[in-house]
This record gives C-alpha cells, sequence and structure tokens, in this order.
C-alpha cells in the first residue's frame, strides 16, 4: 500500500474522522468510541452503515423496528432465543427486570453468542456457543431451522 505522506496528519489530534471494519475487538471498538466522546471524533465503518440502511428500510417498509420488544412480549413468550446480544451492554434498568422476568414466567430460553454469560446461567435453558464473526453463517442456519 502506498502512502502520500503530504496528506497525513502529523499528530492524531489533528484528525476529524476514523475509518474502521466491523472487524474489529470489544475492546478497539471501546477505544474509538472513547474518543468519539471525549475528542468527537467522528466513525465512520462502511459495514455498519449499510446494516444501519438495511435497518432503515426494513422499518420503513413493515412499519416494524427490528428492535423493537418489551417485557410483556418477553413474560407472554414459551420460548426466548437470544441472538448476539450481551445482556452486559443493556441498560442498568432492565437487566434485573430481564432476569426477574425470565426467572418467574421460565420460557425455554437459548442463548446464542460466542461468550457465556455466568448472570445468565440459572435462565439458560440451552446455551448455543458459536465462533466470533460467524453471526451471518449461524444467523442462515437458525432461519433455515425455523
Amino acid at each position: 500500500m502506498e502512502y502520500e505522506y503530504e496528506s497525513q496528519k502529523e499528530n492524531f489530534e489533528d484528525v476529524d474522522s476514523i475509518v474502521f471494519s466491523a472487524d474489529i475487538t470489544n475492546e478497539e471498538a471501546m477505544i474509538f468510541q472513547l474518543l468519539k466522546e471525549k475528542q468527537g471524533k467522528q466513525l465512520i465503518c462502511p459495514e455498519a452503515k449499510g446494516y444501519q440502511d438495511f435497518l432503515k428500510a426494513y422499518s420503513s417498509s413493515s412499519g416494524y423496528h427490528i428492535f423493537k420488544g418489551d417485557l410483556a412480549t418477553l413474560a407472554a413468550s414459551d420460548v426466548v432465543i437470544s441472538f448476539g446480544v450481551w445482556f452486559q451492554d443493556e441498560s442498568a434498568e432492565s437487566i434485573p427486570l430481564i432476569h426477574k422476568t425470565l426467572a418467574e414466567k421460565k420460557p425455554k430460553f437459548v442463548y446464542m453468542h460466542p461468550i457465556e454469560d455466568a448472570q445468565l446461567q440459572t435462565t439458560i435453558t440451552q446455551f448455543i456457543k458459536y465462533e466470533v464473526g460467524s453471526e451471518e453463517g449461524v444467523s442462515a442456519l437458525l432461519a433455515y431451522t425455523l
């Protein structure tokens, strides 16, 4: 890869935007988020932009937002499938409510994620672990199975 040195910034502070791939670690994502919050850097991820555009198109054509869910729906469910959700990242208020609802109603709870969540051990009926970055294939298999 060839660089044009005269167009490069000498100091990181002079950089306004950071372009990155979606294939980054959680630690790298956290660093980027902190740079955005503390220094006002603009974050640009072409893959995430494509997904964002897909979600907007889905919402406008279906009338539903893909993340439309609530505790009442969770409580009324016989089976809950959590795919790729890391509950530690949810709001501090919702985690205890989710745990309480799952513990009281006791639906079958299938938890699919690359990392086990120790806080969910008592509520999980089945844990399906998959490799990081294989979500597309796992989702295709899940869609085919269902």
